[in-house]
This record gives structure tokens, C-alpha cells and sequence, in this order.
């Protein structure tokens, strides 16, 4: 009934956004507030249910925490990266060099560029 109820907010809010009324905001509003009030119960029965569920798995608990504060075990690496000579370097340590040659000259750069101008 949830998913119901939010997807008739949707409705609501696709009639408030292409005919923006007094009316149709009042009822977005109450239906954004409704879902957003159930939602958050339901997030929070889910919740309390895990965690009791898992009571004596400390484990399991550790696991939901981290998801809930995003702490996942993702790695976001650069696969390649082109130079300002339009070369692309992909190694690991040409990019760390490539970094380290941009910021360490960063000022010299702005500085050659204002005398050029």
C-alpha cells in the first residue's frame, strides 16, 4: 500500500509541476508529507527488526552500520587519463606523476599564463 501511496505522489506532483495551482501544491504537500512520515516508519520497523534479528551477530550488525554510513568496500580508480599533450596514461604511477607535475607546477602555470596576457 506504501508503494501506492508514493507512486500517487508522483501523480501529484507531475499534476503540480505541469499545472502549478494553489490546489495542486496543497495536495502534494499532504501526500509528500504522508509518504514521507510512512516511509519513515516502515525504514525504521525494517530496521528494528534487523537489528533484533541479528541481536547476538555482532557481524551482521557491523555489516548493516557500514552500509548505512557507506563505508562499502568500493574502489574508484582512474583506468586512464590524457596529459596535456593529449597522450594517455594509464600505469598507476604515470598518473600519481602526471598529478604530481600538474599541482606541484600549478603556479608557475598561472603565472606564465598572466605574463602572457
Amino acid at each position: 500500500w506504501l508503494e501506492e501511496a508514493c507512486d500517487r505522489k508522483q501523480e501529484y506532483y507531475h499534476n503540480f509541476v505541469t499545472t502549478p495551482t494553489p490546489e495542486n501544491k496543497a495536495t502534494y504537500d499532504k501526500w509528500d508529507e504522508f509518504c514521507n512520515i510512512h516511509c519513515d516508519k516502515a525504514r525504521a520497523k525494517y530496521y528494528q527488526k534487523y537489528f533484533t534479528e541479528y541481536k547476538d551477530n555482532s557481524r551482521k550488525q557491523w555489516e548493516m552500520i557500514n552500509k548505512l554510513l557507506n563505508r562499502g568496500r568500493k574502489k574508484n580508480s582512474i583506468k586512464k587519463l590524457i596529459n596535456d599533450d593529449g597522450s594517455a596514461v594509464s600505469s598507476p604511477s604515470a598518473i600519481a606523476e602526471t598529478f604530481n607535475d600538474y599541482f606541484s607546477n600549478i603556479a608557475a602555470n598561472l603565472k606564465q599564463a598572466n605574463i602572457t596576457d
